[in-house]
């Protein structure tokens, strides 16, 4: 009867440390909020804004227009690449058709008949010569 009883307090402890770890984690998690924007020169473009902990949560989005990158996922760093400045992120389109936002050119060149765009959203006009 003791050992069983030991077994369970192992076991509750196993537990609440286990899920004590994953709450920690989330607490330092960095992320960085792209969103698209409409600037005063009417065209469109990001804006990032980096965050940490419960910020970086899928569900505080409310457009289509926001994306959320985590920092050490998909070569993805905060202190680096979170900037206006960066010029990782645009549009990739395949003339006329389709077009994605938010991604990265490394991606883009993957599909050979698709065009990346740096920091151009897929709202605006593109000229090919």
């Amino acid at each position: 009867m003791i050992i069983i009883i030991i077994f369970i307090i192992i076991f509750f402890l196993c537990i609440f440390k286990c899920s004590s770890e994953y709450f920690s984690n989330i607490k330092q998690q960095k992320c960085c909020l792209i969103q698209k924007r409409l600037s005063k020169d009417n065209k469109f473009k990001y804006i990032y804004t980096p965050l940490t902990g419960s910020y970086c949560n899928y569900n505080n989005l409310s457009s289509n227009n926001e994306e959320l990158y985590f920092d050490g996922f998909n070569n993805w760093n905060n202190d680096n690449d979170c900037k206006e400045t960066s010029n990782l992120l645009g549009s990739c389109r395949h003339i006329n058709k389709e077009c994605v936002e938010f991604v990265k050119k490394n991606v883009c060149d993957k599909v050979k008949t698709m065009i990346w765009t740096p920091n151009i959203s897929c709202n605006n006009n593109i000229y090919i010569k």
